[in-house]
């Protein structure tokens, strides 16, 4: 046989035994994943002066298999328990869509600074839920929620060293966020005199520096 032929069948037979298979493991019932396996969540300065303390994620998922023909339901959880993470009682899946948007809230980390981390996951054992699993490396998704208000573009010259504790004093006494400072020396002079007029019935606001130091404003 002409081995240039002889290549040409096995390679045919490769692509239809694939092929077949394909058919085999995703055209039986239909299967479900996360189409995103790991997302970020930030809640920063915009979220702290509006007081934002829950967020609503739009995960994407996907099924495996022929085209849905009917809508289909789906349940998500956590693969260990976690707090502030709310779902619905279960999610539909459209009919004729490659991909579906599952909503779920997750809570503001308790403190500026901090983050939680966690997996989320299929409840196949549920049963409202109407798919086998997807692909094993697609079954969970890493969430990180992370509570961070550190503005870019601080001025270290005009505001001293940054801190979340300064930072915070500032937004609240601005009403604003840095974004929308002036940011000039008379801003700075007045919430320095602010501090010093806080400082007279309050302990002292710390920097986040190692050791810490009480938070201070340059002057001229």
């Amino acid at each position: 046989m002409n081995k240039l032929i002889y290549v040409a069948l096995v390679l045919w037979s490769v692509m239809i035994g694939c092929k077949q298979n394909d058919i085999e493991v995703y055209g039986e019932e239909p299967r479900i994943e996360f189409a995103e396996t790991r997302v970020n969540v930030v809640f920063d300065d915009n979220d702290y002066i509006g007081n934002i303390t829950e967020k609503t994620l739009e995960l994407k998922v996907r099924s495996l298999g022929y085209v849905l023909k009917t809508p289909l339901k789906y349940v998500l959880d956590t693969v260990t328990k976690v707090e502030g993470v709310n779902f619905e009682t279960f999610y539909e899946y459209p009919s004729d869509a490659e991909e579906a948007i599952a909503l779920v809230k997750v809570q503001r980390p308790a403190f500026i600074g901090s983050s939680k981390n966690f997996k989320l996951t299929f409840d196949m054992e549920n049963a409202s839920n109407d798919f086998l699993a997807g692909r094993l490396e697609n079954l969970n998704c890493d969430i990180t929620v992370t509570y961070s208000i550190r503005p870019s573009g601080w001025d270290e010259n005009l505001w001293g060293i940054y801190s979340n504790s300064k930072y915070v004093f500032m937004i609240n006494h601005f009403n604003k966020v840095y974004a929308k400072l002036e940011k000039t020396k008379e801003e700075r002079n007045e919430v320095s005199k602010a501090y010093e007029e806080y400082r007279k019935k309050n302990p002292p606001l710390m920097d986040d520096e190692n050791p810490q130091s009480e938070i201070v404003f340059p002057k001229d």
